[in-house]
């Protein structure tokens, strides 16, 4: 829905699907070796959005997933651009504003 408002104002839009892109690749994280990353490695999913972005949107579907977020949204925020705007189920939630600190104070992205 968010992707459709943009493209409507005239914004150009691109998506980058991490787990569509690389469905059978799965291996475990770094951080907890018990716990499953699959799809495009995160230098895979920089390496995908256009160098000319002003904002770059990243989803969280899962609860659990959002310390992978996390991680991915801090050198997505160095290496491509100023501003990242982290929209998902859980960072629209009523801890939000909480769950974007948590990256912001690791240096990470603002988000809104």
């Amino acid at each position: 829905m968010k992707l459709t408002l943009a493209r409507r104002l005239g914004h150009e839009v691109h998506v980058v699907d991490g787990v569509g892109a690389a469905v059978k690749s799965i291996r475990p994280w770094r951080q907890r070796k018990k716990r499953l990353i699959q799809g495009l490695s995160f230098e895979q999913l920089i390496e995908r959005i256009p160098r000319d972005s002003d904002v770059i949107g990243i989803s969280c579907m899962f609860t659990h997933a959002w310390p992978m977020v996390r991680e991915l949204m801090l050198p997505v925020a160095s290496v491509l651009c100023d501003l990242v705007l982290a929209s998902s189920p859980q960072v629209d939630a009523p801890d939000h504003e909480r769950l974007l600190a948590e990256a912001g104070d690791q240096g990470g992205p603002r988000g809104s």
